[in-house]
């Protein structure tokens, strides 16, 4: 029995689906990360021996930051559907972008009124003193991790 061939444009776009759930994967573990970082106040390196948070956290690193940006850019990568989709999460990321600040101030307010000059850990980042550059790697990385969260629920929803 023999295998059907791939072209390299097939290929390619079967690439842009598994580096898409790859980086969705690397968000989750990002995201168990950050919350027991903000609950414990100490993240996963508490809890993983200290050679394997190298093994863990490099690849994550990688698809958190690198591969997300490969995706949003690499139009060669996507076929048809792959690109509506694409058009599709970039209108999500755009109402986020402009609706995001606004939720967050706003909660923060009802959080002051609610419980006094409190910060909750997670609002930490957005509302302590950081450095420009921190501030611009995060809100870089929040756009790109709710385009992949995007573009997967829409994906999942097709499907459905």
């Amino acid at each position: 029995m023999e295998l059907p061939s791939r072209t390299p444009r097939e290929l390619r776009y079967r690439a842009y689906f598994r580096l898409m759930d790859a980086s969705t994967v690397a968000i989750g573990i990002g995201a168990v990360d950050y919350f027991a970082d903000a609950l414990f106040q100490s993240g996963l390196e508490a809890f993983v021996p200290a050679p394997w948070i190298y093994v863990i956290g490099l690849p994550v690193l990688f698809f958190n930051f690198l591969v997300p940006m490969v995706l949003v850019v690499a139009r060669f990568m996507r076929d048809d559907y792959a690109e509506g989709l694409w058009r599709r999460a970039m209108l999500v990321v755009g109402y986020g972008v402009a609706i995001g600040p606004i939720v967050l101030l706003a909660t923060s307010w009802l959080l002051y009124l609610a419980v006094g000059p409190v910060t909750p850990p997670w609002l930490r980042p957005v509302i302590d003193e950081q450095e420009p550059v921190i501030v611009m790697l995060v809100l870089w990385q929040a756009h790109l991790m709710l385009f992949v969260c995007a573009f997967q629920f829409m994906r999942w929803r097709d499907a459905r």
